[in-house]
């Protein structure tokens, strides 16, 4: 069954992957994972500022983001009937990167669609 996932999550499964990794590098310092926290958060900071200056965001090999500006539009309240406006907003779009569409069917094989 799927499982949601948050930041403490992402966090976690990072520093276990850079942990392996300090093996390999004995010269790197410990990981903390508030450090990784705040890696985390200031990247995700920045592709969200980088969004919203409209600008697109390109993480190679994983996602590729892009913002989508609507126009106002008008359309009839379900309730009531009555129009409405909604009003101009921007959207992020989110598109998997190539090799990211073929990881997912790699790992469609190691964790079946129940």
């Amino acid at each position: 069954m799927n499982e949601d996932r948050f930041l403490k999550d992402i966090i976690k499964s990072s520093v276990d992957k850079l942990e392996d990794q300090l093996v390999q590098y004995p010269h790197l310092k410990q990981l903390d994972a508030i450090d990784v926290e705040r890696t985390l958060r200031a990247g995700l900071d920045s592709i969200i500022d980088e969004l919203c200056k409209g600008n697109k965001v390109y993480l190679i090999n994983s996602l590729n983001f892009f913002p989508k500006d609507y126009d106002d539009k008008v359309t009839k309240n379900p309730q009531t009937g009555e129009e409405m406006v909604i009003p101009k907003y921007r959207a992020i779009n989110v598109k998997p990167s190539s090799s990211a569409k073929e990881r997912l069917r790699q790992g469609r094989a190691n964790y079946p669609i129940k």
